[in-house]
């Protein structure tokens, strides 16, 4: 990728970054929301909810572990993890209250 220039990378970064901190920032606490109204996180399949959280564990740890830290990386996925961390919690929660009252 040498023949885009460094400010073109920066941008894009800029770019991916801010979108990635937009959908952070509007579509997870928009289902967190849907979840604790519905008491229920059943429409998600567990396969998403567990994949989505372990890439952002995975990106969270290589961003912070870069040398220097890549900050944007770093920043975005910390909150994906802590978000992602909610919806895995609702997701276990509802899904043990749902098991419990049908007993």
């Amino acid at each position: 990728m040498s023949w885009i220039p460094f400010t073109w990378i920066a941008f894009i970064g800029f770019v991916a970054t801010t979108w990635s901190l937009i959908r952070l920032s509007i579509a997870f606490p928009a289902q967190i929301r849907q979840n604790w109204k519905a008491k229920s996180a059943e429409g998600l399949a567990p396969s998403m909810i567990y994949t989505t959280f372990v890439g952002y564990v995975l990106w969270t740890l290589y961003g912070w572990s870069e040398a220097p830290i890549d900050w944007p990386i770093a920043i975005s996925s910390s909150i994906g993890t802590v978000l992602s961390v909610i919806i895995v919690f609702q997701s276990v929660y509802y899904g043990r209250k749902r098991k419990e009252n049908k007993k």
